[in-house]
């Protein structure tokens, strides 16, 4: 029978025997200590330093003998200590070393393993993502099967098809959350996210809604009072005749250079019928104004109230065979220039 030459044999074996007298040392320290408690001690204060100063001694000669009589009794257990610590070192080093040849060995079959699953995945000609996204390093193992590889590849490819087509129910947001899931390949965030436009989608096509149910019942409103909104300037085809500043104040009229060469009787534009509407002193000072640049005025009357009274008005008018009409005329507020 063959012998493990790492395996320690114990070829003699003798265990020391170590007679002293500790004991009676023990004994005798512990009746002399009756004499030196304080109630029993017969010295006096200098006998006790004295005393003290020979137990301190005694007990440093002790003590030194103990530890030089177990370094010698430990000696032979110490260099056996130490020579089995060595040995294991030198075994360590070595272990190390053949370590690297098995890990390189490991590291070609990986890798040897792995060309052999990309292999198999080109094969399943799936490009939707690539082989390193749904990589499982256990593939690797020596203890996984290439079969078992294969098929688990296959079913991640009839998850991720499947996932994709339960997307289609998104409608207009298919698109975007498809991108997103080949992105994370997390079905449920992917839900998630869908589930968030659709509520943004709502919230403004509700808000777009109620915007809109708004402006067909003012323009309804509007239209059942017979109000429309006013011009507010001069369309852009507008004739420009003399401009002039006024101060109300001192009623003083200042002709400023007009903007366009002709005026609008010259060249055939349209003409515009004003109406303007101030105090007494300024609708004075506006008529002096249109009498120096020959304007034509004519007899009318400017009222005032809100959409039911102008409402309510316009009737009377159509009642009494009284009609109108609100193409070209601009209706202008006179202010007071400081």
């Amino acid at each position: 029978m063959e012998t493990n030459p790492l395996s320690l044999i114990i070829k003699e074996k003798t265990l020391g025997n170590l007679v002293t007298n500790a004991k009676d040392i023990k004994a005798y320290v512990e009746e002399k200590l009756k004499e030196y408690s304080v109630d029993n001690y017969t010295g006096d204060a200098k006998q006790a330093a004295k005393d003290k100063a020979e137990i301190n001694a005694a007990i440093k000669t002790l003590n030194d003998r103990r530890i030089a009589l177990e370094k010698e009794w430990n000696m032979p257990f110490a260099e056996f200590k130490n020579i089995i610590s060595e040995t294991c070192d030198m075994m360590k080093t070595a272990s190390g070393k053949l370590d690297v040849i098995v890990k390189a060995r490991e590291e070609e079959e990986k890798a040897q393993k792995k060309a052999q699953i990309i292999e198999l995945w080109n094969g399943k000609n799936f490009n939707l993502v690539t082989l390193d996204r749904i990589f499982n390093a256990k593939w690797l193992n020596k203890t996984t099967k290439l079969a078992a590889v294969d098929t688990e590849i296959d079913t991640i490819i009839k998850n991720i098809t499947g996932d994709l087509a339960s997307l289609d129910a998104f409608g207009e947001d298919t698109a975007i959350l498809k991108d997103l899931y080949l992105s994370t390949l997390n079905l449920q965030q992917t839900l998630n996210k869908g589930a968030e436009l659709k509520a943004n989608r709502e919230r403004l096509a509700q808000l777009e809604a109620e915007k809109k149910a708004r402006e067909e019942k003012e323009k309804a409103e509007n239209e059942t009072f017979g109000i429309q909104e006013e011009e507010t300037k001069e369309p852009e085809n507008t004739p420009v005749e003399d401009t002039y500043n006024v101060n109300f104040e001192t009623r003083e009229v200042e002709k400023v250079a007009p903007k366009q060469a002709a005026p609008a009787a010259a060249t055939g534009g349209t003409i515009y019928t004003f109406n303007v509407f101030g105090n007494e002193n300024e609708i004075d000072t506006v008529r002096a104004i249109a009498d120096e640049m020959g304007l034509e005025i004519i007899p009318g009357i400017t009222l005032k109230g809100n959409a039911r009274q102008i409402a309510t008005f316009k009737e009377l008018l159509t009642d009494n065979g009284i009609g109108y009409d609100k193409t070209a005329i601009i209706n202008l507020a006179a202010k007071r220039i400081d």
